[in-house]
């Protein structure tokens, strides 16, 4: 029977980057593994030796040139590779530092689809054979050797056909480094499995069937391991690599190279087999071929999305947030907590605000007296006028001044309008009220004219009016002063009104307001927000934790392990969805806890549509924190573009003011943001008791919906482009 190649490279080609940065890493390379083979690949760091192995696992594609693995190209629907069918080891250790040793063991055994009694048998054997410590001890705690024999370990734990180990036995004792060689040997031996492997120690791969040297992109050397001692005439591998490495003898170099390589073509199309050796010779002399002693367990290896790796992913990200419970109480706690510090903080009216009063009317600015009788005076039965007694017009400006609410102006009396000015200027005050010495007599004045339809100078109009001078840097603060002041003077008028036996109505302006339609007069600033604010809170930390969730995955090498393992975009994301969905239902319980029952917002709609909205914003978050992972090479890089898409969002979708208070343009925009329309509607819903027989509601819910579909379709597109 013909053998056939296990890995066939040929004229390979690799660079990164374009023009004068652009970056040639393989140079018309060829290479060929047998089946069945161990290949020892040797080479300096940085000489694409991990850029090779990644075209090889399906992770990156050649520039030029070819590559067959298992007789099919990587990244095919029949090589199915990424997939079960090849293990890999990184350079890095590439482990979930949260999981413990048979909890990484089982993860990676579930996404090779393995069934639980096989995963079991093979953590036991796999254990005793690397010499692992407790099987509960968590990856985080061991030293650097043990990581790397877990890591070792989660390759071989599902028997792959092929195997590709990156420095498998750094940070081993030489009497370990000795027994992993055994079994790899023995699983060249008895399951044919072909094993690709890179290493530090050179020597030790004299243990390989066949070894290529590679320098600067290419593959100068490479045969078995005897016959290249013969043909450098060398006494160790150290001493051919070194010689290779420094350019002696090139061209000779290159045809031995030819030569070696034909004589492994020629042998394995004369159906010659290459023979498995433990020390570099067969047991007693005697060769051992190719071929499989004990039958290789098959698995469901057909593409597409696999159920078995979304619940190994599940598990692994439960067990993730576990072993994090003061985070994971922190995830759950914050966003209700910053609602709650949002209702407290923010749309209440401002208090004890310190207001400068110059009554001149008052020799020493106090208010010990004043009249609350008829400004006119009593009224004569007989006659049925009025005796205008001057003591029931005393001190209006201090009449005035006790229908001001207390609570929100402080008073601080000064003798004259230069000290009174002085002291807004110097911030001691928000402004000052100003009484003219003849205040009261010009106010009659005026009460009087408007009676009898007469008319004062503008001297007198000036003496009557209440003189204010306000600070108007902190425009809430001037606008609730403004507000206070004018409802005191209407309680002021009607109050003298009143005191003549006058209707309250004829003071009033001539405006009647009825029960509103929807909502309150006394809505604030804050009921207003609130709802904007919940869902801001959810998509945003749903973004925040997706993003950093997923780089530092990848930072760890596990996001890339994970993909050579067959796991797909569409699996990873489900996986995070299903376990970050359980977070977020507790947080949006809780905030909505606090809003209804605590805070008591007016809540006039379905809660089963508001919290439908809600989370359904939270997975919008969630698909866009995976786009920006996608597109992020760092945590650095993650965290600006959260911030980049966090502003623009919580300036333009009308949380804190109307859309109709933008530019036309701007508003334009902002309507087309993931919560510009969610907010409109919670609101909606919170206020008027909308449902989803409303456009604007529905209209919401079909907007989130496209918006993380997109943020999905992207980000599959963005891996797809990255790989």
């Amino acid at each position: 029977m013909e053998s056939k190649s296990a890995i066939a490279i040929q004229n390979a080609h690799k660079h990164y980057g374009r023009g004068d940065k652009k970056l040639l890493v393989l140079k018309d390379l060829c290479m060929k593994v047998p089946k069945g083979a161990i290949y020892g690949l040797l080479g300096p760091s940085g000489c694409g030796k991990t850029t090779l192995l990644s075209c090889v696992i399906g992770q990156s594609k050649l520039s030029h040139g070819t590559v067959q693995i298992l007789d099919s190209q990587p990244d095919s629907s029949i090589a199915r590779i990424p997939g079960p069918r090849v293990g890999y080891m990184p350079q890095e250790t590439a482990l979930c530092q949260e999981l413990s040793i048979m909890e990484t063991l089982q993860y990676f055994g579930r996404l090779n689809l393995m069934n639980e009694a096989s995963i079991r048998i093979r953590c036991l054997f796999l254990i005793s054979l690397l010499d692992l410590p407790n099987p509960k001890k968590v990856v985080a705690n061991l030293s650097g050797g043990q990581k790397r024999r877990v890591s070792l370990a989660a390759a071989l734990i599902h028997e792959p056909e092929l195997l590709i180990l990156d420095e498998p036995t750094v940070g081993v004792d030489p009497l370990l480094r000795e027994c992993i060689w055994k079994h790899l040997l023995e699983l060249s031996n008895e399951c044919q499995t072909t094993i690709v492997i890179t290493t530090h120690f050179i020597e030790e791969t004299r243990q390989a069937h066949i070894v290529g040297m590679m320098r600067l992109g290419k593959i100068l050397v490479e045969g078995k391991p005897n016959e290249i001692l013969e043909q450098y005439s060398k006494a160790s591998l150290d001493e051919v690599f070194l010689q290779v490495c420094m350019g002696q003898d090139d061209l000779d170099s290159t045809e031995r190279s030819n030569r070696s390589r034909a004589t492994i073509e020629n042998g394995l199309n004369r159906q010659e087999q290459v023979y498995l050796k433990e020390n570099g010779q067969g047991p007693n002399g005697q060769s051992t071929a190719f071929q499989s002693k004990r039958p290789r367990k098959t698995r469901d290896c057909q593409s597409g999305m696999k159920f078995k790796r979304v619940k190994a992913l599940t598990i692994k990200n439960f067990i993730k947030m576990w072993r994090n419970i003061g985070s994971v109480i922190f995830q759950l706690l914050i966003p209700a907590f910053q609602v709650a510090l949002f209702c407290v903080a923010i749309g209440n009216t401002p208090r004890n605000l310190d207001f400068a009063i110059v009554n001149q009317e008052m020799p020493d600015s106090t208010c010990d007296f004043y009249s609350t009788a008829c400004v006119l005076g009593e009224r004569a039965e007989f006659i049925g006028g009025y005796n205008f007694q001057a003591q029931n017009r005393a001190n209006l400006s201090c009449r005035f001044l006790s229908h001001i609410d207390q609570s929100v102006i402080r008073f601080k009396t000064f003798e004259s309008l230069d000290a009174g000015v002085e002291s807004t200027q110097t911030g001691g005050t928000w402004g000052l009220i100003h009484f003219k010495e003849h205040f009261s007599e010009r106010f009659f004045d005026r009460f009087l004219a408007l009676i009898e339809s007469q008319d004062l100078n503008a001297s007198q109009v000036a003496e009557s009016d209440i003189h204010i001078k306000l600070d108007m840097t902190n425009q809430q603060v001037g606008i609730t002063l403004q507000m206070e002041l004018v409802e005191a003077f209407k309680r002021f008028s009607e109050d003298v009104v009143a005191s003549c036996n006058i209707s309250t109505r004829l003071a009033s302006i001539p405006l009647s307001f009825s029960d509103p339609i929807y909502g309150e007069y006394k809505q604030t600033l804050t009921d207003f927000a609130v709802p904007g604010i919940i869902l801001l809170v959810t998509y945003f930390m749903a973004l925040g934790l997706t993003t950093l969730a997923f780089i530092v995955e990848r930072n760890e090498g596990l996001l890339h392990r994970n993909m050579v393992a067959g796991v797909t975009p569409t699996e990873l994301m489900l996986a995070h969805v299903l376990a970050q969905i359980s977070v977020m239902t507790v947080q949006i319980t809780l905030m909505l806890v606090y809003v209804i029952f605590v805070y008591q917002l007016p809540t006039a709609g379905s809660l089963a549509c508001i919290a439908g909205l809600t989370l359904l914003q939270g997975l919008c978050g969630m698909a866009n924190g995976l786009m920006v992972s996608a597109i992020s090479n760092t945590e650095e890089m993650g965290i600006y573009l959260c911030l980049g898409t966090f502003f623009p969002n919580m300036t333009l979708s009308g949380i804190f003011w109307p859309l109709e208070g933008m530019p036309t343009w701007l508003h334009q925009i902002a309507i087309t943001l993931p919560q510009t329309y969610a907010c409109e509607a919670l609101r909606h819903v919170f206020f008027k008791g909308w449902g989803m027989e409303w456009v604007q509601v529905y209209r919401a819910f079909a907007l989130s919906i496209a918006w993380t579909l997109a943020f999905l379709i992207l980000t599959v597109f963005i891996f797809k482009v990255r790989r």
